[in-house]
């Protein structure tokens, strides 16, 4: 291989990781977005005086974000419990995410993987 292929290789190959970035912190963005819109229509709700209507407005959430994302309800489940999880138990994993540095299929699997665990040292 010529050093002009392999210069071309490289800048290729830092191209397309600077892509996996720049969409690794779009889904975090995204991630952040939903949780940011759950937290606020939580407090919102609560200021409702009728019980079954917080309960309607809960249940509206994750419609609301299904259908602004283009995600079932249990995709929209899904994302918040993980995204919950691993910024309670694996904040470091959380802040990477947002440096693009791992994108959302690797969270998905720490998160899993903080799921099972069974010992608070296990973190």
């Amino acid at each position: 291989m010529s050093s002009e292929e392999s210069a071309n290789g490289e800048l290729v190959a830092g191209r397309l990781t600077e892509l996996a970035r720049t969409r690794a912190r779009a889904e975090a963005r995204e991630t952040e977005a939903m949780l940011r819109y759950r937290d606020d229509e939580m407090v919102r709700i609560e200021t409702c005086e009728r019980p079954l209507l917080r309960q309607v407005e809960r249940a509206a959430i994750v419609m609301d974000i299904g259908q602004a994302v283009g995600l079932s309800e249990g995709q929209v489940h899904g994302r918040l419990a993980m995204a919950d999880r691993v910024r309670e138990h694996t904040p470091r994993v959380w802040l990477a995410f947002r440096d693009g540095r791992i994108d959302l299929s690797r969270v998905w699997e720490i998160s899993s993987t903080v799921d099972v665990l069974q010992r608070d040292d296990s973190y």
